[in-house]
C-alpha cells in the first residue's frame, strides 16, 4: 500500500462521519428558524409603534387639537374672577352712608391637603373656629376642589393666618388653603338709615332697600385673570395670560340729610320707649321737591348684624312701613275734604255749620264728636276735629266730586318712590260706595293711604296745591366723580288753587298748632301748620273697629309762611294714650325744632318778637 493515500475502509468512514456532521449542523439550524422569526417580529413591532408615535407628535405638534388644548389649558390654566367695587352712597351734603371695604375670604382645596388634622386645628386657632364644624366640612371631601372655611375674615384673623402660613417657608402644612379678595359693604355712621339703605347678599347683589333698588347702577362689572398652576397646583402669574381689568359701580348720593335723619330716629325711639307700641315710623320731606329728607321706623335694623338676626326678624325689621304698610289715616284726611270744598267754591273758611252738640243722625248710622260742639265755622272744624262738621262739608262736596279730589292727590296708587315694595293702599272706585261712603271718607274711613302718600298729598297743601313725586336719590355719578344722570324734581299735577291752601286752609291748620287739638307740637320761634289724626284700628276680616287698639298720627309743616320741612309721624298701637294729639303731635314738634335750626331757617318774625 502506498503510503500517504487512504484505504477504502477508511475513506469510507470518513465519509460517514463527514455526513453525519452535515445532517446534525441542518437539523441544528432548523431548531434555531423559529426563534430567529419571533425576534425579528418583535424587534418590527417596537420599530413600528415607535414610528406611529413620532408620526402622532409630529402630527400633533404641527395639526394641534383644540379639545386637547382646552383640557391642557383646564389643568394648567386657573380663571380668577376679580371682582368690581361697589359703588358708594352719600346723603344730599356729600357725607359717607355706605362703602365697599376690601377684604379676605378663605377657602380650601381638600385634594391639595397634605394633613388635614394639622389643617383643621390651625384653621380653627387662627379663625377662631368650631373645629368640630370645620372637621365635618373637610373630611371626606378629598375629591372636591372647593370648600368655603369663611367669608370676608376679619383684618386681625386674616394677619394671623397670614403670619402662620408664611413663618415656615417651604412648609406644606397648609397646602390646600387659599385666601381670595372679596368685598363687603361699610357704614360710617353705623345703622344710621339702616332699613332705608338696604343691605347685599353674598354674591354682591342688592337684596332690600336702596342697595336692592339700585343694584343696577352700584353694582360693578367683574374682571379676570388667568394664572399658571405649576407641578403641585400652585399660582404662578405669568405675563401675556389674558386678563381683564373691574369696572366700578356707580355711586349714589341721596336726597337723606343725615343730620336730619339722626333726629328723626331719634325722637321716634323716644316715643317707643314711652309709650311701647307694636311699631312706629316718621318721614320727612321737602314739600317743594318732594325730596324725603328722612325715612326712619321702628323697630330699627342695622344692616352690618344682618347675620344676627333670625329669618322672621330680619323680614321684620326689613319691612319698611313708610311705603309697604297702609291704614285708615281718621283726621289727618280731614284738611283734604275741606281743600275740595274750597277749591270747589262750595264753603269757604268761614263758614259755618251746627254740629248738632256731637251728634249727626245719618240713616241707621250716628256720627259722634268727642266734645258736644255747636255752630263752628269751618277753621274752627279744623282746629277741633269735628267729625260731625267735616262729614256736613263732605256731603256737600257729594262722591263725585270728593273721589275725583282723592284720585288726584295720588291715594289708591303708587306715588313711584324709587324704593322697592311700595304699596297702592285703597281708594275704592265709586260703583262701590254706598250711601255712607261720602261722611265715613270725610273723616278718614273707607279708605286706606301709605305715609309716603300721605306726606305727599299734604305737601300740595304746604307748596301751593302741586303734587309731587317723591325722590331719594338726586344724582349717579361714577368712579371718576363726573354725574352720569341727574334725578330731577317732577311734580305730578296742580290738584287745588294755589290761593285756596296757601291762605285760609294755612291758617286754619296754624290754629290746630296753636289753639286746637295739636298744640304739643308748638316751636317758640315758627308757625307751624299740621293735623292731628287718631284712627280706630279695623277689626279682622274688615267688619268693624277695634275700640282698643288706635294709630296716632300727627302731620306738620313749617314755617307755615314757606315751608321748609313737613314731618308725618305715626305710632301703632301705643300703650297708656292713644290721640295723635298727645302721642304724636310732641315728637313731631321736637324735630322741627331741631331740623329747622340745621337747616339754618331763620324763625318767623312775627311770632319770635311777638
Amino acid at each position: 500500500m502506498v503510503s500517504g493515500i487512504p484505504s477504502c475502509r477508511n475513506a469510507g468512514r470518513e465519509a460517514h462521519r463527514l455526513g453525519a456532521d452535515m445532517d446534525s449542523e441542518t437539523e441544528s439550524s432548523k431548531s434555531l428558524e423559529p426563534a430567529h422569526f419571533w425576534a425579528r417580529a418583535l424587534l418590527t413591532g417596537f420599530a413600528g409603534s415607535f414610528l406611529l408615535l413620532l408620526g402622532r407628535l409630529f402630527y400633533l405638534q404641527c395639526w394641534p387639537d383644540e379639545r386637547l388644548e382646552r383640557l391642557a389649558a383646564r389643568q394648567h390654566h386657573q380663571r380668577v374672577e376679580l371682582p368690581g367695587r361697589r359703588g358708594n352712597i352719600f346723603d344730599r351734603r356729600g357725607r359717607l352712608l355706605v362703602t365697599t371695604l376690601e377684604g379676605y375670604s378663605v377657602y380650601v382645596d381638600p385634594a391639595e391637603v397634605e394633613s388635614l388634622s394639622f389643617l383643621i386645628e390651625e384653621l380653627g386657632d387662627c379663625l377662631d373656629l368650631d373645629v368640630g364644624r370645620l372637621r365635618e366640612k373637610l373630611e371626606g371631601r378629598s375629591g372636591a376642589r372647593f370648600v368655603w372655611i369663611r367669608r370676608m375674615v376679619s383684618e386681625k384673623e386674616i394677619r394671623r393666618l397670614w403670619d402662620r402660613m408664611t413663618e415656615s417657608p417651604g412648609s406644606e402644612s397648609f397646602r390646600g388653603v387659599h385666601l381670595t379678595p372679596e368685598m363687603r359693604r361699610g357704614y360710617p355712621m353705623g345703622n344710621l338709615a339702616g332699613q332705608l339703605l338696604g343691605f347685599i347678599g353674598t354674591d354682591g347683589r342688592g337684596l332690600e332697600g336702596i342697595e336692592a333698588h339700585w343694584d343696577n347702577e352700584l353694582q360693578g362689572q367683574d374682571g379676570y385673570q388667568v394664572v399658571q398652576r405649576d407641578v403641585r397646583g400652585r399660582r404662578v402669574l405669568l405675563p401675556g395670560l389674558s386678563s381683564m381689568a373691574p369696572a366700578p359701580g356707580h355711586s349714589l348720593h341721596l336726597t337723606l340729610d343725615a343730620t336730619v335723619q339722626q333726629i328723626v330716629e331719634e325722637q321716634l325711639a323716644k316715643a317707643v320707649a314711652e309709650y311701647h307700641p307694636k311699631g312706629a315710623w316718621a318721614l320727612a320731606t321737602d314739600p317743594w321737591t318732594g325730596d324725603v329728607l328722612a325715612m326712619a321706623s321702628e323697630p330699627a335694623f342695622d344692616p352690618a348684624r344682618r347675620g344676627e338676626y333670625s329669618e322672621a326678624e330680619l323680614k321684620r325689621r326689613c319691612r319698611n312701613p313708610v311705603v309697604a304698610d297702609f291704614f285708615e289715616p281718621g283726621s289727618t284726611l280731614k284738611p283734604f275734604i275741606i281743600a275740595a270744598g274750597l277749591s270747589d267754591g262750595l264753603i269757604d273758611i268761614g263758614s259755618v255749620f251746627h254740629c248738632g252738640n256731637g251728634v249727626l243722625h245719618l240713616g241707621r248710622r250716628v256720627l259722634h264728636d268727642h266734645h258736644p260742639y255747636g255752630r263752628l265755622t269751618v277753621a274752627e272744624i279744623l282746629e277741633k276735629s269735628s267729625n260731625v262738621g267735616t262729614a256736613q262739608i263732605g256731603l256737600r262736596v257729594g262722591s263725585d266730586r270728593m273721589h275725583a279730589y282723592l284720585a288726584h292727590l295720588g291715594f289708591g296708587q303708587r306715588t313711584g318712590i324709587d324704593f322697592p315694595g311700595e304699596a297702592e293702599g285703597i281708594l275704592r272706585p265709586l260703583s262701590q260706595w254706598t250711601d255712607y261712603s261720602v261722611p265715613s271718607l270725610s273723616i278718614g274711613q273707607e279708605i286706606s293711604v301709605t305715609p309716603v302718600q300721605m306726606a305727599m298729598a299734604f305737601g300740595a297743601i304746604a307748596n301751593g296745591g302741586v303734587l309731587m313725586r317723591p325722590r331719594l336719590v338726586r344724582r349717579i355719578v361714577d368712579a371718576g366723580g363726573r354725574v352720569v344722570r341727574e334725578l330731577p324734581v317732577r311734580p305730578v299735577r296742580q290738584v287745588y288753587p294755589a290761593q285756596v291752601v296757601r291762605g285760609g286752609l294755612t291758617s286754619a291748620l296754624c290754629g290746630v298748632v296753636e289753639e286746637g287739638t295739636g298744640t304739643a307740637s308748638h316751636v317758640e320761634g315758627y308757625r307751624i301748620a299740621g293735623k292731628t289724626g287718631t284712627s280706630q284700628k279695623l277689626l279682622a276680616g274688615g267688619r268693624g273697629y277695634s275700640h282698643s287698639e288706635h294709630l296716632a298720627s300727627f302731620v306738620a309743616f313749617a314755617p307755615a309762611e314757606q315751608p321748609r320741612l313737613l314731618v308725618y309721624l305715626g305710632v301703632d298701637e301705643p300703650r297708656g294714650a292713644y290721640y295723635g294729639g298727645q302721642v304724636a303731635a310732641p315728637y313731631v314738634g321736637e324735630i322741627l325744632r331741631q331740623a329747622l335750626t340745621t337747616l339754618h331757617v331763620p324763625p318767623t318774625t312775627e311770632v319770635a318778637t311777638r
